[in-house]
């Protein structure tokens, strides 16, 4: 997939600015404050329909406008589609080729992103809900209809977590027992998505991790869910049945604690570096290059599924790496068919050849050398 056209109007503190992105790499250079990020999320708002850093819209339109615009052209397997965003504090409206986006799951699966940001660094290390983050956005790209099944996973867990927080001591069996079939049914599901898919990395990452970013221990991925039956590789259907007897045994407690202890909520996926917790054991850089590694898995995996690479977007990725470590990533990106867009203040750490680069500077949240 590429992105062949791109026009941004009061986004954040983007003026209107209109580019055609190189086929290859696109290199956003400017101050802290420039407007590099911001044009950066909004090509990640084009693909997910949401920002990776904002959850209200009226913080990704410019202070004193009424609406901000994003509009683009895309290419994939030789057809062309365009896409208009408009965005108010009400809501957003979107239209592909002129007509409204259909299912959501499906919408993200054609405009497919990868995103690599300073805070992804502290992934190891963070809560268990990054790591869990991490996963979905990951099935958001693999598997169009995952979006579905974790809206409802959120759906369900809300409703049950309700019922448990409003109560005072017993609940009626006939009150939760709906929920608890209902979560036992897509928690089952969403669990088992996750452990087939870190199954899936696993290979390629111990691959990418030794031979690519030049890390010669051993690093594995494992999911560890609290869903009875995950870990030893029971199907949704099995895993489903075995869930809903623990809900049902962990009534007591939940009631206690006034919320659901296990389900794909509580689970976790571990980064291991030679049979050892990474967060424990590994080092500052140990932790960017599994974060790196696990981003590039993707990014082969996706390209093995649908023929083509999905764009790339790496925010001031070379501030986190040592000289070493930052030229054995652009060896490597140099080799990968697909396009990337790239953040930074020092242009000379991004070391691809200019042959094959465009580079574009910000300042105020204009371009400085684009219409």
């Amino acid at each position: 997939m590429q992105l062949t056209g791109l026009e941004i109007d009061g986004f954040r503190n983007l003026r209107l600015l209109r580019l055609v992105p190189s086929p290859s790499f696109n290199v956003f250079i400017g101050d802290n404050g420039a407007g590099k990020t911001n044009l950066l999320e909004a090509i990640y708002f084009l693909g997910r329909l949401r920002s990776f850093r904002a959850s209200r819209l009226e913080q990704l339109i410019q202070h004193g406008r009424a609406q901000a615009a994003v509009s683009a052209t895309f290419q994939q397997d030789a057809m062309t589609s365009r896409v208009d965003l408009e965005l108010t504090p009400q809501g957003r409206r979107v239209k592909v080729d002129g007509k409204g986006p259909g299912r959501i799951g499906d919408y993200c699966s054609r405009f497919q992103v990868v995103l690599f940001t300073p805070e992804d660094v502290e992934l190891p290390r963070g809560a268990p809900r990054l790591r869990r983050q991490l996963l979905d956005r990951a099935l958001f790209n693999h598997r169009p209809g995952y979006l579905a099944e974790a809206q409802r996973l959120a759906e369900v867990l809300q409703r049950r977590n309700a019922v448990l927080h409003g109560a005072r001591g017993a609940v009626p069996r006939d009150l939760l027992e709906p929920y608890d079939r209902q979560l036992a049914e897509v928690g089952a599901l969403v669990a088992c998505r996750r452990r087939d898919l870190v199954a899936e990395l696993g290979p390629a990452f111990q691959r990418i991790l030794a031979q690519l970013l030049g890390v010669h221990e051993a690093g594995e991925l494992r999911y560890r869910s609290t869903v009875p039956g995950v870990d030893e590789g029971a199907d949704p259907e099995t895993a489903s049945q075995r869930y809903l007897a623990r809900l049902t045994a962990d009534r007591p407690r939940d009631l206690a604690l006034r919320t659901t202890t296990t389900g794909p909520q509580r689970d976790d996926l571990l980064l291991l570096l030679a049979g050892r917790p990474l967060k424990e054991h590994g080092s500052q850089g140990q932790h960017r290059i599994f974060v790196l590694a696990l981003k590039i898995t993707e990014i082969e995996l996706l390209r093995q599924q649908r023929g083509s690479a999905p764009l790339l977007l790496l925010d001031d990725l070379s501030s986190e790496l040592d000289g070493r470590r930052n030229e054995q990533l652009f060896d490597y990106l140099a080799t990968v068919q697909g396009q990337v867009f790239i953040t930074t203040t020092a242009p000379a750490l991004v070391r691809i050849p200019a042959a094959n680069r465009l580079d574009l500077t910000l300042r105020g949240g204009s371009l400085c050398n684009g219409s």
